[in-house]
């Protein structure tokens, strides 16, 4: 067996210790050993004693529900017993559970969780507010309002400008923007049919009236004459558009590239559009989204006469964590403002949004990854997730607007609730009713212990993409693993092939590679297939990269890790993880890369 590197009391002599400024950061997780638990646990102790001394403070001479005679009747006593018991049952599966807090752990956008998230979460669970009510959550929605401003100034936003709220998770954030973009193009199409109703416009002037860069305010005509006309108020099977237009009404469409989020057919059809309505947009040969099949795109759309409800582009793909050109996305519906026709950009950083706390020179992503992240700020609309690289507790995810008159949206009301005008979130437009406020909490706590800049939350995410730049590195000498290329971000995939093999032996032995680690106890990775009808492009280029034999039909099978660790790279434990994780690979390749499935 290959010798492992020498270590001295478990830190490791070639490396020396961490900076001092990365020591610092150390604080704020529990450690894969539970290092910092006597610390947390007394922080804990804290939370749970200022919430107990609060409830003491509050009414005292109402007198005790729970009174001593109540602590020792049998019945009260049993069922402390018995949830105790149910409890200790539950502890005990749990150790059953993936350990996500290993280093050792590199499957999916999942990791450890920071301190001052779990502190936050816990301390606002106890007051179990609901970010729907302001009498039910005075102090959950100015959290949420400063918590929402510390993530828009971190994407570049204008922070007292921008709105949004937090949300369950990323699929709902973009549900959130595509509801918001359904209202805008509502208003400016319910505006367009009346016009040309009236004759004041023509039919083939459609597609330019529905992008208006500001719908008119000032109507002759009656509200109630434009709700007749409207796809939110009559749906879009009782809209007279058909007579109106001269031709079949067929609604708006999406563009979205092709290796699009499951998110995105789930709010096509949520919202009535159709699949038919997602127009995937092609992938270059890097995985990205092309510029030219997007601009080709529009010009389709435009052509027949068919209304565009936003552009989709995306920082941090789900496969392969790759990055879209945001800006030159943005310089092309650009151009278009400039003929007067306006169309939504939404950016999906669900995963990649976390990564604009990176500045030079903290940083070691590329120019052109780097130009991409800084023109989010130019998007009409933003979704992240806090609970991916935010290092927060599950669920918590975000929707941001640039400015209010983006965030506006259809209102339905409810008499026994407040506006919320202070928080300038509207509960009244949000998809979902009850929010907790235990998210926002999270991100804000973690916000005011290290801001999301280069020199603070920037520092836990650089060393996660200098890890994967190791990973690779040390991959790399195996002269069997083939790497994906590029790789915008901390996630790095991998295939594993003979010279002058074929797609289909490539995808065997990774697929025999991926149950090997699977089936062992180091390591836990994902793997995905990249689809020849998303990565056409890719795939062939990658293949005569590769000296792979491509019969153009196959897909492709790469091995997924997901290097989000905060301490992959720690040079203080006993073992470094690539060198580790190359071990096991070549453990495969010396036994089990042989062996056929029959065997």
């Amino acid at each position: 067996m290959d010798k492992k590197p020498s270590t001295v009391n478990g830190a490791d002599q070639t490396l020396g210790r961490c900076d001092s400024n990365d020591i610092a950061l150390k604080s704020l997780f529990l450690g894969p050993q539970s290092e910092n638990s006597d610390w947390f646990l007394s922080k804990i102790n804290e939370v749970l004693q200022h919430t107990f001394d609060w409830r003491r403070s509050c009414f005292p001479m109402d007198g005790m529900a729970i009174s001593h005679v109540d602590r020792k009747d049998p019945n009260f006593k049993t069922m402390r017993i018995r949830l105790a018991e149910s409890l200790q049952s539950l502890l005990s599966s749990l150790e059953n559970e993936t350990p996500k807090f290993t280093p050792r752990y590199i499957g999916h956008m999942v990791s450890e969780i920071s301190l001052p998230s779990l502190l936050a979460e816990f301390a606002m669970l106890l007051h179990n507010p609901n970010n729907a009510s302001r009498e039910a959550s005075k102090v959950g929605l100015t959290i949420e309002r400063e918590a929402i401003q510390a993530l828009a100034q971190m994407i570049g936003f204008n922070s007292t400008e921008a709105r949004g709220h937090f949300t369950s998770g990323g699929t709902i954030a973009n549900f959130e923007a595509v509801w918001r973009a359904l209202y805008q193009f509502d208003r400016r199409c319910s505006t367009a049919l009346v016009d040309i109703k009236n004759k004041r416009s023509k039919p083939e002037d459609f597609f330019k009236l529905c992008h208006s860069p500001a719908p008119r305010t000032q109507r002759t005509d009656s509200e109630l004459d434009l709700e007749s006309h409207s796809l939110l108020e009559q749906g879009p099977w009782d809209l007279e558009a058909d007579e109106i237009l001269g031709t079949k009404f067929r609604g708006p469409i999406i563009l979205v590239p092709n290796n699009k989020h499951y998110s995105w057919p789930k709010a096509a059809a949520v919202f009535g559009l159709g699949s038919r309505s997602l127009w995937p947009v092609a992938l270059d040969e890097d995985g990205r989204l092309s510029l030219t099949d997007l601009q080709s795109k529009i010009e389709k759309a435009r052509l027949e006469n068919r209304p565009i409800l936003a552009v989709v582009s995306v920082a941090g793909t789900t496969e392969l964590g790759e990055v879209d050109d945001v800006g030159k996305v943005q310089d092309l519906l650009d151009c278009y403002l400039k003929e007067g026709i306006h169309i939504w950009h939404h950016v999906d950083a669900a995963y990649g949004g976390f990564l604009c706390s990176l500045q030079h020179p903290y940083h070691s992503l590329t120019s052109r990854t780097m130009t991409a992240l800084s023109a989010i700020s130019r998007a009409d609309s933003v979704t992240l997730d806090p609970h991916k690289l935010g290092y927060v507790p599950y669920a918590c995810g975000a929707i941001l607007c640039r400015n209010q008159s983006l965030y506006q949206c259809h209102r339905v009301m409810a008499p026994y609730l407040q506006e919320n005008q202070e928080s300038r979130v509207d509960w009244a437009t949000t998809l979902e009713g009850s929010r907790s406020a235990a998210g926002a909490a999270a991100v804000w706590l973690t916000a005011k212990t290290i801001p999301f800049s280069a020199e603070g939350f920037g520092r836990i995410i650089q060393k996660t993409i200098d890890a994967k730049e190791v990973f690779a590195q040390t991959l790399q000498s195996v002269s069997e693993i083939r790497i994906v290329s590029p790789s915008d971000t901390n996630i790095l995939c991998f295939a594993i092939a003979d010279s002058n093999d074929s797609i289909a032996g490539l995808n065997e032995k990774t697929k025999r590679l991926f149950e090997f680690i699977e089936k062992g106890p180091n390591f836990c990775v994902s793997r995905t297939l990249l689809s020849r009808q998303c990565y056409s492009k890719m795939i062939q280029r990658l293949c005569a990269e590769w000296n792979i034999a491509d019969n153009e039909e196959s897909d492709l099978f790469v091995i997924r890790l997901v290097l989000m660790n905060p301490f992959i790279a720690s040079k203080e434990m006993n073992i470094h993880f690539q060198t580790e994780f190359k071990f096991a690979v070549e453990s495969f390749l010396k036994t089990g890369a042989k062996v056929t499935e029959h065997d």
